[in-house]
């Protein structure tokens, strides 16, 4: 989605605004308070713009910026993340035939990801200000890292690799 402010649309009816006060101005001597009447007009077209979705929080199939969003594993996909909001990865019923790696993020947000209790997996998490809970054991809050396996972990077989960050946010990985 194009940024809004790089618009066209935006900019023409921003220049059309300023010139019709600058010829009633000048034409017919009318006195408006030009800049306050500019500034009312960008919060009316922000404010329409956040109605209509032009504007404000970002849904993709990746990331969850200011909004609440579920995520379905996309093997084109290596990286989810929750930034100011939440997100939940559904990893349940995922068959590995080679080695994942996968990478999530919560910033000032959590992001929740479901494991499969048999897929063979390794999880590397770190925390700054934030917590990162592991499945069997407590959260790693503050400061730090951990890394778990799964029960019977296996490098020989193909494995799922999460890299869990944590940043003012928290990551939950549970089965």
């Amino acid at each position: 989605m194009r940024n809004l402010f790089t618009s066209g649309a935006f900019w023409g009816i921003f220049l059309i605004i300023l010139g019709a006060l600058l010829v009633l101005r000048q034409m017919f001597d009318i006195h408006l308070p030009i800049g306050k009447i500019i500034i009312s007009l960008l919060f009316i077209f922000l404010g329409i713009a956040l109605l209509t979705g032009s504007l404000g929080p970002n849904k993709s199939n990746s990331s969850a910026v200011f909004s609440e969003s579920e995520f379905q594993f996309d093997e084109n996909t290596n990286e989810y993340s929750a930034i100011f909001g939440q997100g939940t990865l559904d990893l349940r019923g995922l068959t590995l035939t080679e080695n994942i790696e996968l990478k999530t993020n919560a910033v000032f947000g959590e992001m929740r990801v479901i494991l499969d209790p048999d897929v063979n997996y390794l999880i590397r998490s770190s925390a700054a200000f934030g917590s990162v809970e592991l499945p069997g054991s407590k959260p790693n809050s503050g400061f730090g890292s951990t890394n778990i396996h799964s029960k019977d972990f296996n490098k020989q077989q193909p494995h799922l690799i999460i890299k869990a960050d944590a940043v003012f946010g928290s990551v939950v990985l549970k089965h």
